[in-house]
């Protein structure tokens, strides 16, 4: 039976809210429709302000909602990032080039990188690049693109070929999920893509995430764990996990 526009952007409307994020080719297979179809339902929806289009998709809009509070995030196990920050800081040798990823612990390790000399940090994220921009010691590289308001950070096609540009001996990576069988995954489908990028780019590819991330498996795909070399995390996590990621790859270790 074929829908009206409405009806159809109706069902859209209630897919995206039951599952928080879609994707446009889950839709056209679910509506019968085409994906240039869903591309424009997707765009006036999101212009109405009933969801929020991503890179491949959509998100609901009270998920939206929840990401948004970048200072909440920070409070949030806000020791135990701190100490993954500070491990993550002693890996760094001078003279290194770094990536600094967008998130919460990175920005904990912007932080701590203050009072550092004669290293390069490469980073999207605009809170990092505001918290390392008073030390003059330190060579800061700011990705250009769009901006992702709900993280604060950049992305886009201009972005991915800014880094393009530059090797870098580490990458300090965040995540909104990371599982021993799906890999590292994102909420945001704009910020998987730039951290694609950055793993190919580092010589060393370190997670740095606390262990509420561990196990859990978010919207769309950045890597699988056989391509990260470390994941720095606390001690809060449970023991049933951690044997799950036993012989998975990566070197873990908790603070």
């Amino acid at each position: 039976m074929r829908l009206f526009q409405e009806e159809r952007q109706n069902l859209i409307t209630q897919f995206i809210s039951d599952k928080g994020r879609v994707t446009i080719h889950s839709l056209a297979k679910e509506l019968n429709v085409s994906i240039p179809t869903i591309r424009r339902d997707l765009t006036e929806l999101n212009r109405k302000g009933m969801i929020r289009r991503s890179h491949g998709g959509a998100i609901a809009k009270d998920r939206v909602l929840e990401e948004i509070s970048f200072e909440k995030r920070l409070k949030k196990f806000h020791q135990e990032k701190i100490q993954i920050a500070k491990y993550a800081v002693s890996m760094i040798k001078e003279k290194d080039v770094i990536i600094l990823d967008t998130g919460t612990t990175n920005y904990w390790i912007a932080s701590l990188l203050k009072n550092r000399k004669n290293i390069t940090v490469i980073t999207n994220s605009l809170k990092a690049a505001v918290e390392l921009s008073s030390n003059k010691d330190i060579r800061h590289i700011l990705i250009g693109g769009y901006i992702l308001p709900e993280t604060f950070s950049i992305y886009g096609p201009s972005a991915v070929e800014d880094i393009k540009k530059f090797n870098a001996d580490k990458v300090f990576l965040g995540t909104t999920g990371i599982h021993w069988e799906k890999g590292l995954t994102e909420i945001y489908g704009e910020e998987a893509s730039m951290k694609k990028i950055f793993l190919e780019i580092s010589r060393e590819k370190i997670v740095v995430t606390d262990h509420s991330k561990l196990g859990i498996v978010s919207f769309a795909h950045v890597a699988p764990l056989s391509k990260i070399d470390m994941v720095i995390s606390d001690s809060g996590v449970d023991a049933k996990i951690k044997r799950k990621f036993e012989n998975t790859g990566p070197k873990f270790v908790y603070l």
